[in-house]
């Protein structure tokens, strides 16, 4: 309940509307003191309306009422229309809500209520591509706000049409104002501060459906599990369109749920590549290291080889030494050379054995 007063509006209503014009105007003056911060109270008491047992037969006297009559009776007019308008839209009877505009518009053209209303309506229609209409629908509320920055209805709404146009792949950017594909950081801003006010002090279980899809746009999927939870604990099941409600809640419940899952699978695949990669490069190199050594042990042998060859021969033929000292000078390098091979490739071995027992668990 956005206003302690809006129970007593209805029930004075529904209790006089029987009477006709006479007595709705005659309750609607009752009640026209207690109502403080006008629209919020005046939109409250249609929300009000639809937890009634006698819905449908006060519905039907408010119906009956010609608003001719109630010309120049200003709170009348908005009582009348808001309680008609929020009874069409939570149970989606589109075409009266259009005709409902037409016929009021005369009347509260330029007023908080019905600028509220007519927002909804055109986010609901097919006057324009959608996202057309949601800047239209935005404008309306924000000229709502203009008029009565406390109205709790047009803060909801507002935040609802920003959460949408970002669902749509709208950016938030630095634009000085709203515009196609782009919100600004202030609106965005400030929207969630309408949110967490009426979720977190008022208790709106639509505030906390809202601020959980804002949730899911950021990715926080865990928290939006949470807020709508809170949503539907808090939805009054003794309302008319109460299971249209829930039903929004659940299915948006069950993408959250959706996307968390596929968040972590993606997370655990990811693991799981990496661990491959890891793997994989470990294998490579092993095999490199293998080629290397062998690729070593083919350098020094003709290395070696050349050595042997070229020492002899210089040994030959130099005047200084005998034949059979260059023969044992040949001996002794190719000696030599042999052990280095041998501590060369050791040294290898021992590497790769080392590399083995680290992996071993």
């Amino acid at each position: 309940m956005w206003c302690p007063e809006s129970r007593r509006v209805v029930e004075e209503v529904c209790k006089r509307v029987a009477e006709g014009v006479k007595g709705f105007r005659e309750a609607a003056n009752t009640v026209k003191g207690l109502v403080g911060g006008r629209a919020t109270c005046i939109e409250d008491s249609g929300r009000e309306l639809m937890k009634r047992g006698d819905l449908e037969e006060c519905v039907e006297a408010l119906e009956s009422i010609d608003p001719e009559e109630l010309r120049g009776d200003r709170f009348a007019l908005e009582l009348l229309f808001s309680m008609l308008f929020t009874y069409y839209r939570r149970l989606r009877i589109e075409d009266k809500m259009e005709n409902l505009l037409k016929i009021y518009e005369k009347y509260l053209r330029d007023t908080p209520i019905y600028l509220h209303a007519r927002a909804m309506w055109v986010e609901k229609s097919s006057i324009a591509p959608f996202e057309d209409r949601l800047l239209l629908a935005i404008s309306y509320e924000l000229k709502a706000l203009e008029l009565d920055p406390d109205y709790i209805g047009a803060q909801h709404k507002l935040a609802d049409l920003v959460v949408q146009a970002l669902e749509e792949g709208w950016t938030i950017g630095d634009c000085p104002r709203l515009e196609h594909r782009c919100v600004p950081r202030s609106l965005v801003a400030k929207c969630r501060e309408y949110l967490r006010s009426m979720a977190y002090e008022l208790g709106y279980p639509r505030a906390y459906y809202t601020l959980a899809r804002y949730n899911i746009i950021e990715g926080n999927y865990a928290k939006a599990i949470e807020l709508l939870s809170q949503a539907i604990r808090l939805e009054p099941a003794n309302t008319k369109d109460y299971s249209f409600r829930l039903a929004e809640y659940y299915n948006t419940l069950l993408l959250a749920r959706s996307l968390q899952r596929i968040e972590r699978s993606i997370a655990s695949l990811n693991r799981g590549i990496e661990e491959q990669y890891r793997e994989m490069a470990s294998r490579m190199a092993e095999k490199i290291e293998g080629y290397e050594s062998r690729l070593l042990s083919f350098i020094s042998i003709f290395t070696a080889i050349i050595t042997i060859v070229f020492t002899f021969a210089f040994a030959v033929s130099s005047s200084q030494l005998s034949f059979t000292e260059a023969l044992y000078l040949e001996i002794i390098m190719i000696l030599s050379i042999i052990t280095l091979i041998i501590i060369l490739l050791s040294k290898l071995e021992g590497k790769r054995y080392n590399r083995e027992r680290e992996r071993q668990p």
